[in-house]
């Protein structure tokens, strides 16, 4: 049974009496800010986690191509020549 004026809501279940009342405005405010800051929390750990797996990701290509900081280092220098509208030959190597 709802009563209007105090916005109580009440019923009987298994011959016990039940009774939900509304929350006072501060406790509104102090669990929203709770579920704020929760929600933020979550946010931020899903982000760092993501950030450590593209990392470790690239660790692992890293070790699976060791040649791929000789090319970073020679990168300019392999842009210039295929740029250069010369007949060139490249060699790969594992």
């Amino acid at each position: 049974m709802h009563n209007g004026l105090t916005n109580e809501i009440s019923f009987i279940h298994q011959e016990k009496k039940f009774g939900f009342y509304p929350l006072p405005p501060s406790q509104v405010v102090k669990d929203q800010v709770q579920m704020r800051k929760k929600k933020e929390d979550e946010k931020r750990k899903k982000k760092l986690e993501t950030q450590e797996k593209a990392l470790r990701e690239k660790k692992a290509w890293e070790k699976s191509v060791p040649s791929h900081k000789v090319i970073q280092k020679e990168e300019k220098k392999v842009k210039k020549i295929l740029l250069s509208e010369q007949p060139t030959c490249l060699i790969l190597c594992k």
